[in-house]
């Protein structure tokens, strides 16, 4: 059940911002989203997220700044990187910074609801009572 899973939705473009946490609001996630990043990383300092979905480029910075904080804060929290401009380079950088996917828009959104709930269920499975976390 996912209701206690927790999102965090990162993306300077309103539009696209509400697209992406209404489609995950309905998959009964408790999300919640940032405009900037620097919004995003006064978020995750005080909150806790089972996973960031981040746009690389901010208008007022670079999401793999939320990427290395949210990381630094919880090495387990599990963040998607999506971009529109595509490169190897900043594919490479994100991956080496412990992003979990990188995603080019425009998102096929099935695929993107399938690996969310992939990822969680996985990373759930982790801490299942009688177990030792991860």
């Amino acid at each position: 059940m996912p209701a206690h899973q927790r999102i965090l939705v990162v993306e300077d473009d309103p539009l696209v911002r509400q697209s992406f946490v209404r489609l995950i609001a309905e998959e009964h996630y408790e999300v919640h989203s940032a405009g900037s990043c620097r919004e995003g990383l006064v978020m995750i300092k005080e909150n806790r997220f089972d996973l960031i979905l981040t746009d690389i480029r901010l208008g007022d910075d670079n999401g793999l700044k939320i990427l290395a904080q949210a990381k630094k804060l919880d090495p387990r929290v599990v963040v998607f990187m999506i971009t529109g401009f595509s490169s190897m380079d900043s594919m490479k950088r994100a991956m080496r910074k412990g992003a979990e996917d990188y995603i080019v828009k425009p998102v096929d959104t099935e695929l993107l609801l399938m690996k969310i709930k992939n990822v969680l269920e996985r990373q759930s499975g982790r801490n299942l009572p009688g177990q030792a976390p991860a």
